[in-house]
């Protein structure tokens, strides 16, 4: 089997989902990757998961283009250890519309 244009994955960590995107050169430019997390965030917004996030380099205003189109707002900075070298991060993150699952919830 061979690689599509493009790859996602959502990782959870203290109660919010972390996005992922990336597209092959190829794959860029048509949409694919604002549509792709706007599904995942609306997706995993009404299944109660928490907020999503995601972040982008600063330097990288396609990937911020595509947080906004996908209806994420930038909410602050963070550093990260990425392939052994610390860097700033932008944090981006969409509003949720669902209340968070509760975890005294009666299972009838």
């Amino acid at each position: 089997m061979r690689p599509g244009p493009g790859s996602g994955e959502l990782g959870r960590d203290n109660g919010q989902i972390e996005l992922f995107y990336g597209l092959l050169p190829q794959g860029r430019g048509r949409g694919s990757a604002s549509k792709a997390a706007r599904l995942l965030a609306d997706w995993a917004d009404h299944a109660g998961l928490g907020r999503v996030i995601l972040t982008t380099y600063p330097g990288n205003a396609a990937s911020q283009r595509t947080a906004t189109r996908a209806g994420f707002q930038h909410v602050g900075s963070e550093r990260r250890t990425v392939k052994d070298n610390v860097v700033e991060l932008l944090v981006w993150a969409r509003p949720t519309t669902s209340a968070p699952p509760s975890s005294t919830a009666d299972p009838a």
